[in-house]
């Protein structure tokens, strides 16, 4: 159950690549700074998610990570995570959001 669960986290993690591509190019392309401001977050959590995919990775490969680089990315990973909400509070006070 766990080889599955890690299986679907890698498969997550290269689909969210695509995804935040395509929104990095469409806030490019339209210049909306709502769509910007998205896609900058979209960024944000797709280094996360690349992270743990890592580790799931290795994990179905029976790579040993050391234990402080495991660390590392955890709290790399749980510390992004809290970025969106700063990214989009600073769009606000900007006044970016209508």
């Amino acid at each position: 159950m766990i080889q599955l669960a890690a299986g679907v986290l890698v498969v997550l993690a290269v689909a969210d690549i695509f995804v935040t591509r395509g929104l990095v190019r469409a806030a490019r392309a339209m210049n909306e700074p709502a769509l910007t401001e998205r896609a900058l977050a979209s960024v944000i959590l797709t280094v996360v998610a690349s992270a743990v995919a890592v580790l799931a990775a290795a994990f179905l490969l029976g790579v040993r990570i050391p234990v402080p680089w495991n660390s590392i990315i955890l709290i790399g990973g749980f510390m992004l995570v809290s970025l969106p909400q700063i990214v989009w509070w600073v769009a606000y006070r900007r006044g970016r959001f209508r």
